[in-house]
């Protein structure tokens, strides 16, 4: 998720990257939380929200009619609509709560997925198994116009994005991704320095 909910990449976004220390003021723990979506987001969100109440309020007094006089399939399909209605708002919110965490020690590291400050999703890998960190491109279908390579058109090319792998003996896990190879590049540094791993060639 980390082309709409970017990490942090520096200690100095104290508010997202949290460093518990021990008390021989040695890095204990380290705590990345993603960002929120831009405020442009809540406008959308907002504006989405007003419309569906605007299409309840317009049908709500037939809707109830046909709670209280229809027969079963009439009803089962009128609270149909009335959880349909109150699960939109919910979606949205989630999609503006939603938050991803990468918590790392010197024992494991938990990937965390979490909305309305609820972990929903969570994973947890020994450091022990993890051999390195790596960055790979990543293009699933390059369009006319990155399959054409000419030069007044490479502002329409699909570049895809890059991705942050943990690597083990055995396997390979996502950790995160973003359109900005660089960006990536901090996030591995601080996790490499942590764990004092050796960085790896991409």
């Amino acid at each position: 998720m980390g082309l709409l909910y970017p990490l942090p990449t520096s200690e100095a976004e104290k508010d997202f990257l949290l460093v518990k220390y021990s008390d021989k003021k040695k890095a204990e723990e380290i705590e990345l939380r993603s960002y929120g979506l831009p405020w442009l987001f809540w406008g959308y969100a907002f504006a989405s929200i007003a419309v569906v109440v605007l299409l309840f309020v317009a049908v709500k007094e037939p809707l109830f009619k046909l709670i209280d006089l229809g027969n079963e399939t009439d009803k089962v399909l009128a609270y149909m609509l009335l959880v349909l209605v109150c699960l939109i708002p919910l979606s949205i919110f989630g999609f503006l709560f939603y938050q991803k965490k990468i918590i790392l020690n010197h024992q494991i590291l938990k990937l965390i997925h979490g909305t309305f400050f609820l972990p929903l999703y969570t994973r947890s890998y020994p450091v022990k198994t993890i051999t390195h960190f790596s960055i790979e491109h990543f293009l699933d279908s390059p369009n006319l116009a990155k399959l054409r390579g000419e030069a007044e058109n490479r502002a329409f090319e699909n570049r895809g994005y890059y991705v942050l792998k943990l690597n083990r003996s055995h396997d390979s896990i996502m950790i995160d991704r973003h359109s900005q190879k660089n960006e990536l590049e901090k996030i591995k540094s601080i996790l490499e320095n942590f764990l004092n791993l050796k960085t790896e060639s991409n």
